[in-house]
């Protein structure tokens, strides 16, 4: 039985399973940054599950003025896209799903469940330049490329945003 369910940041237990997911996918953890975002406003994380396995996440939280990466996107972007796009905006910061189970829609189906959970009219996120993938992912599900040359660290990034209709 496949059931979305939001995370309780209190338990250990699917706090490690998200992290698990994370490193298979990316190879690295995401425990810490994690911990640190559950605190922020807006904090929303959704797990997705077959017969009580989980095997994919989405979160994100609300984009406000302060933010590390809310501050970084406002002077990367141009006026009339910040106005148009960071206000009232839920920053995607997350989306996994393990790699025998990608290719079925759940990662589509994850971002619209987070998606659709956020009161906010606007959502951005940023994924790497050569995550072929996950572009086309978010191209399907009427996200707009912002800007595709973003080089917030020493790679390549797509600010990627959507408007969502509320």
């Amino acid at each position: 039985m496949l059931k979305i369910i939001n995370l309780d940041i209190h338990n250990e237990k699917a706090l490690k399973e998200v992290n698990e997911i994370f490193q298979r996918t990316w190879n690295d953890s995401i425990e810490e940054s994690l911990k640190k975002h559950t605190g922020y406003e807006g904090f929303q994380c959704i797990l997705l599950q077959i017969e009580e396995k989980t095997i994919g996440f989405a979160y994100g939280y609300s984009s406000v003025p302060g933010q590390y990466y809310h501050d970084l996107l406002h002077r990367h972007l141009s006026p009339q896209d910040y106005e148009s796009y960071l206000t009232d905006c839920f920053e995607f910061v997350e989306l996994a799903v393990l790699p025998e189970y990608r290719k079925k829609g759940f990662g589509a189906r994850l971002t619209n469940c987070l998606l659709n959970q956020t009161p906010h009219k606007n959502a951005v996120l940023t994924t790497q330049y050569e995550n072929h993938r996950a572009k086309h992912l978010y191209h399907t599900l009427a996200w707009v490329t912002l800007d595709d040359a973003f080089i917030p660290r020493d790679e390549r990034y797509v600010i990627m945003a959507k408007k969502l209709n509320k």
